[in-house]
């Protein structure tokens, strides 16, 4: 069986994150750990071949994260002050998690 083997040479930090390309059998993926707390751990999709485009994808999916979190973050504000219902944020909720990560 072929191992995985982590380029941490190569990596990058980028938003908080470091995105560290992973060797794969046929190509690369990657995965981003978090500098401050060791349980986020973002694991790569996709398979990409070369250390600059899964670079580039943890990257973007990094990007996505950030705007959910920080969208969402708005309508939890909403939420606690009373300017939309818990079902209004719950819409909300389903309508990011659309948008951002194509689930429905």
């Amino acid at each position: 069986m072929f191992e995985k083997k982590y380029l941490y040479h190569k990596g990058l930090s980028y938003r908080g994150f470091f995105v560290c390309p992973i060797k794969q059998q046929n190509g690369y993926t990657y995965r981003c750990f978090s500098s401050q707390d060791s349980s986020k751990v973002q694991l790569g999709s996709g398979l990409f071949e070369s250390i600059a485009e899964a670079l580039e994808a943890g990257k973007k999916c990094l990007d996505r994260e950030w705007q959910y979190r920080n969208e969402l973050s708005h309508y939890q504000q909403l939420l606690s002050n009373e300017a939309i219902t818990k079902e209004d944020y719950q819409l909300q909720q389903s309508s990011l998690d659309q948008a951002i990560w194509g689930l429905s």
